[in-house]
């Protein structure tokens, strides 16, 4: 396997993106076909998630731009909403990150489940402001419940494969003075 130093983040996000847009296709084309048309799995959310706890390059709102633009091609949040989102999420993150231990599964299960509703909250807010309609904000809060509960039990396996991606150690969450 390549040492970290030697991967180039652009390929990384390429293949980040890739992976999105497998899931995403995936998901929306097998859920429904086992009757589980009320359930949407966001990996783009779990991706911008990993990479705002393990990836601290400048470039990071440009990565989140690129993943919302394919994602938007598969969801109706639209991409600069979720690319707004996705930037506040990382910018709290960036504070909060070395409080947060990533150490097990469970851990990463929670922490997502709670960025995944926070993530529709902000969503529910925006939307419904900009529409006028605050039922909006009912429809992201139940999505945010119910949605965020899958998407967070696919986390730990999403992570391993962003680690591989990313080339990131088995336990990057480790916070060394």
């Amino acid at each position: 396997m390549m040492n970290s130093r030697h991967s180039s983040p652009l390929m990384c996000m390429m293949k980040t993106v890739l992976i999105c847009v497998f899931f995403d296709l995936f998901f929306m084309i097998f859920f429904p076909l086992i009757s589980l048309k009320w359930v949407a799995v966001s990996v783009t959310q779990v991706a911008i998630i990993f990479l705002s706890f393990t990836v601290g390059f400048a470039w990071l709102p440009w990565g989140i731009l690129t993943l919302q633009l394919f994602h938007s091609l598969f969801s109706l949040e639209g991409w600069a909403l979720g690319t707004l989102i996705g930037v506040i999420i990382c910018v709290v993150m960036s504070r909060l990150k070395a409080m947060i231990q990533l150490t097990g599964p469970l851990s990463i299960i929670m922490t997502t489940y709670f960025l995944q509703f926070a993530w529709c909250l902000m969503a529910g807010i925006l939307t419904s402001l900009r529409n006028h309609d605050w039922k909006f904000f009912q429809l992201f809060v139940n999505q945010g419940l119910t949605y965020g509960l899958v998407t967070a039990a696919l986390s730990p396996l999403l992570f391993f494969i962003f680690r591989n991606i990313w080339l990131v150690p088995t336990n990057p969450f480790d916070h060394e003075s």
